[in-house]
């Protein structure tokens, strides 16, 4: 089986905080197969939750996105694993914290 190619993404990159790096980050990062129409519904639902409900300067924890995430996928009868969703959000918030201002700490 050939190795998959990989390429280097930076959160110093300019737009490192958008959509299509976001989704170059997760597919780089998970080894299974995430389709357009799930990475779609799980962006759709992060950045609601991310825009509407931390906001700027409020704390980021994980498990609160995980389940506001889950749940957004439930309410869309998107069927994606708990443990799937669990890897793409943690692969979300470990850029974040690298990308200068993301996440104010």
């Amino acid at each position: 089986m050939k190795a998959k190619e990989r390429k280097l993404i930076s959160p110093y990159e300019e737009d490192a905080f958008s959509e299509p790096v976001l989704h170059e980050v997760v597919k780089e990062n998970v080894d299974f197969t995430l389709t357009d129409s799930q990475w779609i519904a799980i962006n759709d639902v992060f950045a609601e939750c991310w825009n509407e409900h931390i906001g700027v300067g409020s704390d980021v924890y994980a498990n609160d996105i995980i389940g506001y995430v889950q749940d957004g996928l439930k309410e869309q009868d998107m069927l994606i694993s708990d443990e799937h969703v669990v890897k793409i959000v943690n692969v979300i918030l470990d850029f974040l914290s690298k990308v200068p201002g993301a996440i104010i700490q």
